[in-house]
């Protein structure tokens, strides 16, 4: 019975997608893994195995995963079984299986975590030591935790050989690649070594999915993570997803609206600052002219530029203004009424 449920599952292990495949036997120790192409793709078919880390563990301790790939010759033909395909890692080992044709990655699909089975004898023949790897630990010094729905990743590279791929892994799910792309190391001079480089991608997995990572650069694999669950972040990504009103008038598109509205300010605070400089050149200009007028330089209103002559101003006009102070206590009545004009000629609107 629990050989039966065990083939059933692998029977639905990868959705199909492009083509399908189906692995016809357990994954055992040191026995036999058979895989069977349902439905054709583009060959030639890919195969990756990814022996994980471990179960929610952190970054630090993912030295104990690994991963394996095969390729199938273009001579098999859908239908025909890939037998005596054995893995070497013991019983008890998390287990994902990737398939890929020529159209891209994961274009196959993505199996289910299987746990390694044990053998019926504990055979143990194909085992091979495997050193913890802490390498990666230098190569990768930042890497982002937790994993959150929505949420931007990073890893920071020093000294790997670029380009470097990072394979996203979601178990029965849709697994996607990223990679550094022509991203390249700053050239640099003796003495001033130690740069490295960051690239950043979009986790767009809601809250509670599973993932794992496998990350490469041109020389091979760097590390393979622990399976890990998406934590809650925001919903942005999200299809479906409504932006909150941001206050403004408008559509509920928030990207139009805090243009238009920012735009909108703008303009606004242009016409209000062309303004006051308006008003204050109009006030200095006709402080200017009141003063000048104050010791006969001009004679016209600041609304009105006509120009007054010398020779049309009142007999008794003070030309100097010390003058005018020393005879301003003998005024009278009549130095009132000129007093008068010269106001009147000079500061009519």
């Amino acid at each position: 019975m629990h050989a039966f449920i065990a083939l059933l599952l692998l029977g639905c292990a990868a959705p199909a997608l492009g083509w399908s495949w189906e692995a016809d036997t357990y994954p055992t120790q040191c026995a036999p893994l058979e895989i069977n192409i349902t439905s054709p793709g583009v060959p030639p078919y890919d195969f990756t195995f990814y022996r994980l880390a471990g179960y929610d563990l952190p970054f630090p301790q993912w030295g104990n995963g690994s991963v394996w790939n095969f390729t199938l010759p273009l001579s098999d033909v859908p239908g025909q079984v890939l037998a005596d395909y054995i893995l070497p890692w013991a019983a008890g080992s998390p287990l994902l299986i990737v398939g890929s044709d020529a159209t891209g990655f994961a274009s196959g699909g993505t199996s289910q975590v299987f746990t390694i089975a044990q053998s019926t004898g504990n055979e143990t023949s194909c085992l091979f030591g495997q050193e913890n790897n802490t390498t990666y630990l230098t190569t990768v010094p930042a890497w982002t935790e937790p994993v959150t729905q929505c949420g931007n990743m990073t890893i920071v590279l020093d000294n790997v050989a670029l380009p470097v791929t990072i394979e996203v892994l979601v178990p029965g799910g849709d697994s996607f690649v990223t990679s550094t792309g022509n991203l390249q190391y700053p050239t640099t001079s003796p003495g001033n070594e130690g740069w490295a480089v960051m690239h950043t991608w979009m986790m767009n997995l809601t809250q509670g999915t599973n993932v794992a990572f496998q990350v490469s650069d041109a020389n091979g694999p760097i590390f393979t993570s622990a399976l890990v669950s998406v934590q809650n972040g925001n919903d942005t990504c999200l299809a479906g997803y409504v932006p909150p009103s941001s206050g403004l008038s408008g559509g509920t598109n928030k990207t139009g609206a805090i243009v238009g509205g920012v735009i909108g300010g703008l303009v606004g605070a242009f016409a209000v600052a062309a303004f006051i400089l308006f008003g204050v050149h109009r006030y200095n200009r006709r402080k200017l002219i009141l003063r000048r007028q104050t010791i006969g330089l001009t004679a016209y209103s600041p609304t009105k530029p006509e120009r007054l002559s010398r020779d049309t101003w009142p007999g008794r006009y003070r030309d100097d203004p010390e003058e005018e102070l020393t005879d301003r206590a003998r005024e009278g009545p009549e130095d009132k009424l000129w007093e008068h004009m010269d106001r009147r000629m000079t500061t009519t609107e």
